[in-house]
């Protein structure tokens, strides 16, 4: 792949999208904090036709989201795909969801925010959620891209050719094998991100329920605030295991 952009126009694309990566975990919060005051505000202002629906149709988009970073990271290596602050890669992913896109774990990414998003009868969230998600990783990509290439050299040429960066091929590519799946590894790597999405799952239930009171009642908040409980408590247990507590 061949960029027709000036060499100083892709440095600064690159170096944000470094900079993107590094801080990756803390750039959707002042969204997430936006997109929560359009939903509290919008739900107040009228109950939410079909949201009984929409809140079926947002946990079956995170539940696949789910299914799929869950086999990235129970077929991938852990020194394949990183989790750290920095570029790195000790070797080149080609196995599993790598042979229908290169970039499964963004992916699954857009499932989860959309299965938030859709629950969330503001247009203007949709935009700004949306847009912040494929604004960040249109320079995050381009900076692994450009890593992995000088990394990896010809293979991840043939990668580029061979698989799409985004939306997946329907066939699987043929040069990457099919991989074998760790469920232990996928539990103890993705115990964060689903705790991540199920808590937004949960805060919008309590939204929903509160949203139409005249004032907050424990009795509405109740399921939403077990829902919390379960899921700190599965996370915790899931952590100690995983550091042997």
């Amino acid at each position: 792949m061949t960029s027709t952009r000036p060499d100083g126009e892709r440095s600064r694309s690159v170096s944000f999208g470094r900079w993107l990566f590094r801080w990756r975990g803390l750039t959707p919060v002042p969204v997430i904090a936006t997109v929560a005051f359009l939903a509290l505000r919008t739900l107040r202002a009228s109950p939410p036709r079909g949201a009984h629906l929409a809140a079926l149709a947002g946990l079956g988009a995170c539940l696949l989201g789910q299914a799929l970073r869950a086999w990235v990271r129970g077929v991938v290596t852990t020194d394949s795909s990183n989790q750290g602050r920095s570029l790195s890669a000790g070797t080149l992913n080609t196995a599993g969801a790598y042979r229908f896109t290169r970039n499964p774990l963004y992916l699954g990414n857009l499932l989860l925010v959309a299965g938030l998003l859709v629950q969330v009868p503001d247009p203007l969230a949709w935009l700004l959620g949306l847009g912040f998600f494929f604004g960040q990783y249109y320079f995050i990509i381009r900076a692994e891209e450009d890593y992995l290439l000088s990394r990896f050299g010809d293979p991840y040429r043939r990668l580029l050719a061979e698989v799409p960066r985004f939306f997946p091929r329907f066939t699987p590519a043929p040069a990457g094998p099919a991989g074998a799946f760790d469920g232990k590894r996928a539990l103890f790597t993705e115990h964060n991100t689903a705790a991540a999405w199920l808590s937004g799952l949960f805060f919008l239930s309590l939204l929903r329920a509160e949203a139409q009171r005249p004032a907050p009642s424990l009795a509405t908040a109740l399921p939403a605030l077990a829902g919390f409980a379960a899921v700190g408590a599965t996370w915790l247990a899931i952590k100690g295991a995983k550091r042997g507590w």
